[in-house]
């Protein structure tokens, strides 16, 4: 088991330090929910465990610590030099563009699920960012039509192309051009 670039650069993180690192400063560092971070510091605790270099510790109120030797915390470290991982995480605003030309490409509803596979997060943290995106639908008089357990675009306001910037009308075309969207799906497409 490989860890992701996430989980990775917060192991270093806590194997760096004695000190406990709480939950809200990690949240607020990889811009994810308390949630997402639960589900990363489980990841980290199963990969250590797996290589018998340590645990997780809580302190309650605090944060949490790695429960290791100096030996074990020096060894995490070499480990992790240079680690690369295909596993790749976005920002915020990375992931509402992302959230964005899924919207305005999809023919049919997009459901949370789908958004939390794709995007490697939280429904919490889907639901975050669609609040935003919402907004950013709003300046170009477009709609975010909610229904139960269903999200999608409404196409009846006139042609999209028009109404959205460059960067948009670059991912909803395939002209060539490199954009994060083709990416995106090329990279998902190759994994199980």
């Amino acid at each position: 088991m490989s860890l992701s670039k996430r989980c990775t650069s917060i192991l270093v993180q806590l194997a760096s330090s004695s000190q406990p690192t709480s939950i809200a400063e990690l949240r607020d560092t990889y811009k994810v929910s308390e949630r997402t971070i639960r589900y990363d510091i489980k990841e980290i605790e199963y990969w250590l465990k797996q290589k018998d270099l340590g645990s997780i510790e809580v302190h309650y109120g605090k944060g949490f610590t790695i429960s290791s030797s100096e030996e074990q915390r020096t060894l995490i470290l070499k480990k992790l030099q240079g680690h690369t991982s295909e596993d790749h995480y976005y920002s915020s605003e990375e992931r509402q563009k992302i959230i964005i030309l899924e919207l305005l490409n999809s023919e049919d509803p997009l459901k949370t699920a789908y958004l939390e596979r794709k995007l490697k997060i939280s429904r919490g943290t889907v639901i975050k960012e669609l609040k935003n995106v919402e907004q950013w639908l709003k300046k170009y008089k477009l709609t975010l039509v909610k229904k139960p357990k269903l999200r999608h675009q409404d196409r009846r306001q006139g042609n999209i192309k028009e109404k959205c910037p460059d960067w948009i009308g670059q991912g909803l075309h395939d002209n060539g051009t490199d954009t994060g969207y083709h990416q995106f799906h090329r990279t998902q497409q190759g994994s199980p």
